[in-house]
């Protein structure tokens, strides 16, 4: 996708999945910063555009994808696995 004067608009090579996310991302951090009410009722509607995308991605109705997403500001999660060995199996 370009503009008319040919810059590279942001979504180019996104998917719809990948954009959805991002939607969602940035509404619940307005969601946790917002202190104007027309700002909340502004995020809330992106959010739920981003999980109306996200549900048609997954073929979920949107009610069961709403109840994940709605827990507060996004935050980067880790991940710890390991595999321990011992000498005795």
């Amino acid at each position: 996708m370009r503009w008319e004067d040919g810059r590279t608009m942001i979504a180019a090579g996104r998917t719809l999945l990948e954009q959805a996310r991002e939607l969602q991302a940035l509404a619940q951090t307005g969601l946790a910063y917002c202190k104007d009410p027309f700002d909340r009722e502004r995020y809330e509607r992106i959010r739920a555009i981003a999980v109306d995308m996200l549900a048609m991605q997954a073929d979920v109705p949107a009610e069961e994808m709403r109840r994940p997403l709605g827990a507060g500001y996004p935050t980067p999660k880790l991940d710890t696995r390991a595999a321990i060995a011992t000498p005795t199996g």
